[in-house]
């Protein structure tokens, strides 16, 4: 974590970041990553990757509460009510996960949940 942070460009997303690379929406066996908006600054520490993440639309999510369950909850309104009640579908782009802190037991933790979309058609 401490190789993430020399990296990172904090001002913009203020954290880190989960990084879901399916191009589906799925509970379990997807990519995965942690990371943070890259600095620029020479890359010298091993086991590190730079990569860059196309533009998508993005509907964001703001998930309140201890961690994993507002998480869950969060994601299954989303699955539920969101996509079903909305102009928009997945988008089967990355997805984001914006952690503004550790302190994820806190039954105050706000993080957020970044989906791609797309408008249906």
């Amino acid at each position: 974590m401490d190789s993430i942070c020399r990296y990172g460009k904090f001002e913009t997303y203020h954290g880190v970041l989960g990084i879901c690379f399916s191009d589906e929406l799925a509970d379990s066996g997807f990519p995965y990553g942690i990371g943070a908006e890259y600095n620029g600054a020479p890359l010298t520490d091993t086991g590190l990757d730079i990569l860059e993440i196309p533009a998508y639309t993005y509907a964001v999510f703001t998930c309140r509460g201890k961690m994993p369950d507002a998480f869950k909850d969060t994601y299954k309104r989303i699955c539920t009510e969101f996509f079903p009640q909305s102009n928009y579908e997945y988008g089967h782009g990355v997805e984001l996960e914006v952690y503004p802190s550790a302190d994820v037991q806190n039954p105050d933790y706000s993080c957020e949940i970044w989906i791609a979309v797309k408008e249906k058609k």
